[in-house]
């Protein structure tokens, strides 16, 4: 990591050049403001961290190779080359993605094309107009001008068929391998995988639902908790009482009381499900670590991950020393420095946004760099979150190689990241989501 750590934080300093950062299976690229592209990481092909000369609008990371649009709107491709996955057609296009052996662009007049591995016919797209394109594993989507979308190519997972029902939600929330949301009715509707029945909702009019690992929570309208699905660890069997909202992770899940405290139950590993004895504004249990807002905007979290974000270590004599150099007694008050308004605990990490609007991330996964920017929200997936800026649009970082970090165009109200994939709601109570099912 030595041999780019320098060139990153020069791009990343201040305002910076930076315009965008890609991340493939192994190589990242970087897009200057000036049109530039650099590239490093690891991998059989040296090419692929040799990007060419010329002035690029945007560039999009595959698996082991690399694509960008110039200012002129051609494509320029990079990298392994092995079933023609980096030689473009020519023409004009407005878009590109890298896939794994593939790409895709959007052409100027609205058409799609694919090069590279046909397999599963993921290279062969349907005609008609497209907005957006994002090439996948081994299947890709497009966004067509009346927002619905269109997949192609292998169906192994049900990912050609991640489209939500139709009809207006209030929220929705992206688990591991399914998706819930709360209708404008408030009943609760789910999609994806369904082994354990996390996706089968009991019947009933809920203010907030959430959908974690194998399990799924929801709050009723009259306070009280209901989950469904695995309860291996006692994850999926609340207390009773009344609750503001919920928060499911992968074993354990944690909720906000009427009275302002916080409860867990579940997996107690690490001390995941054992929170302070404080006021809290909101909560967010992650894989192995929660997090919570407290009524005073400082963050607290407790678990295997708590001591990531706070930047904080222990002493021999037990002793818990952070970043702003106080010794603390317990783990407890493992948290940045600052005041937030939100907080989300993903896999291994987590993202909170200040109250001025900036997003920070810290973990042994943060995705690279935090995005600039001001945001109202954000959400931590499994190697990806996403935000919604000021403006209503999403934007995304991290693991991309199912498009989960692909947005697209549009607001959105609010956003959900998930294990492979991401579902946001738009203005008009909408669901729409991508990357993998």
């Amino acid at each position: 990591m030595d041999c780019w750590t320098d060139e990153f934080e020069y791009w990343t300093q201040g305002d910076g050049p930076l315009l965008a950062v890609t991340l493939g299976a192994e190589h990242r690229c970087m897009l200057a403001r000036d049109g530039s592209v650099a590239c490093w990481g690891y991998g059989a092909s040296r090419e692929q961290h040799s990007p060419p000369d010329g002035t690029f609008t945007s560039i999009s990371a595959g698996s082991r190779h690399t694509c960008g649009l110039t200012v002129d709107g051609s494509v320029l491709c990079w990298g392994d080359n092995s079933e023609r996955q980096a030689s473009p057609p020519p023409g004009t296009f407005v878009s590109v993605s890298a896939g794994d052996r593939h790409s895709c662009g959007v052409r100027t007049g609205g058409s799609v094309v694919c090069w590279g591995s046909g397999s599963y016919g993921r290279a062969s797209p349907p005609g008609g107009s497209f907005t957006s394109v994002s090439a996948g594993w081994e299947h890709s989507c497009g966004v067509r001008p009346d927002d619905s979308v269109e997949c192609w190519g292998r169906d192994l997972q049900l990912q050609l068929r991640a489209s939500p029902p139709d009809g207006a939600f209030a929220s929705v929330s992206a688990g591991w391998s399914h998706s819930c949301g709360v209708r404008a009715d408030s009943s609760i509707t789910c999609w994806g995988d369904d082994g354990a029945g996390q996706s089968s909702p009991p019947q009933g009019s809920f203010t907030s639902v959430s959908a974690g690992d194998a399990h799924t929570c929801g709050v009723k309208t009259d306070g009280s908790i209901v989950c469904w699905g695995y309860d291996t660890d006692g994850q999926s069997s609340p207390p009773s009482g009344s609750f503001i909202s919920v928060s499911a992770g992968r074993a354990h899940t944690c909720a906000v009381t009427s009275g302002r405290s916080v409860e867990c139950w579940g997996s107690d590993d690490l001390g995941k499900r054992s929170p302070p004895a404080s006021s809290f504004a909101s909560v967010s249990a992650g894989s192995s670590h929660t997090c919570g807002v407290g009524v005073d905007g400082q963050i607290a979290c407790w678990g295997q991950a708590a001591r990531w974000f706070g930047h904080c270590s222990q002493r021999s004599d037990g002793a818990t020393v952070c970043a702003d150099g106080v010794e603390h007694a317990g783990a407890y008050s493992l948290r940045p420095i600052g005041s937030f308004s939100s907080v989300s605990a993903g896999s291994n990490y987590t993202c909170g946004v200040r109250t001025d609007g900036s997003i920070t991330c810290r973990g042994p996964w943060n995705g690279s760099a935090d995005p600039a920017g001001t945001f109202t929200s954000v959400s931590s997936g499994g190697s990806h979150a996403c935000g919604i800026r000021t403006d209503g649009s999403v934007l995304c970082w991290g693991e991309n190689r199912y498009g989960q970090a692909s947005p697209p165009e549009g607001a959105f109200t609010s956003v959900s990241a998930g294990g492979f994939h991401t579902c946001g709601v738009r203005p008009d109570g909408s669901v729409e989501c991508w990357g993998w099912n």
